[in-house]
């Protein structure tokens, strides 16, 4: 197509949704983010983009997100749609539990919030959100799951992933120094070096952010760990080299 489409519910000639694939560009230029699969809980990892030491750090984090005890998720994206579909799914989340007695099951949470995200590139005068959801979650059947989620409305479950600017990288990283035997300790350790591999922002050690969520006899607690904690993390964390194959 030779000229820039506009129209977000129309499939052009070759059957493409344009609205949709810019909206996935949108997640390429975010800062990195990494969800990772251990033996003892998940990790999800995510670097704030500095431009200038002259910016002010907001209290809390930017990029992860509490959604229930049982249910973290990072963001790369837009920001404020991040602000609008993490409200949004703890809303269900609490309506759930207010309705229910008890907490929703993650993939019908997950489920639900796609649901409004497809809708969005069917109907007339809105956009798709710019961003995608990395959520952290277990399983009714006790697994721990890395689950993805993209602006046309699709979700799918990885034990490794990684998103955001530099990914290609991050994920030829994570595809040479994972495996399924990592402890929860050493997941953290290897987002924290290809981190700070790929990363390019400025003061790198004290951009990251690390959250993980775990299991513990029949309760899933999730820690988002404290500023201090992530900077010697990055601090200790040593630069990954590419094996070439």
């Amino acid at each position: 197509m030779s000229r820039y489409d506009s129209r977000t519910t129309i499939f052009s000639n070759e059957g493409r949704l344009f609205q949709v694939e810019y909206a996935l560009e949108s997640i390429s230029n975010a800062s990195t983010t990494i969800g990772i699969v251990t033996t003892q809980g998940i990790v999800l990892a995510a670097n704030k983009v500095k431009t200038s030491k002259y910016v002010e750090r907001e209290r809390g984090t930017e990029k992860l997100h509490a959604i229930d005890r049982n249910i973290i998720c990072a963001s790369a994206g837009w920001t404020a749609d991040a602000n609008v579909l993490i409200n949004l799914a703890r809303r269900i989340s609490q309506t759930y539990l207010h309705t229910y007695n008890k907490h929703i099951n993650p993939t019908k949470l997950i489920s639900n919030l796609c649901d409004k995200i497809q809708s969005y590139t069917q109907n007339g005068g809105l956009r798709p959100f710019g961003l995608a959801l990395m959520f952290a979650i277990v399983t009714s059947k006790n697994e721990y799951k890395v689950v993805l989620t993209d602006p046309a409305g699709n979700f799918n479950t990885w034990k490794a992933i990684a998103i955001g600017q530099e990914n290609v990288f991050a994920q030829s990283l994570l595809k040479q120094e994972y495996t399924e035997t990592l402890t929860l300790q050493q997941g953290l350790e290897l987002a924290a070096k290809i981190l700070k591999t790929v990363g390019s922002t400025i003061d790198i050690e004290a951009s990251a952010e690390f959250a993980v969520l775990s299991k513990q006899d029949d309760s899933v607690n999730y820690r988002i760990l404290r500023t201090d904690e992530a900077k010697e993390l990055m601090i200790n964390a040593n630069r990954v080299d590419l094996i070439e194959p």
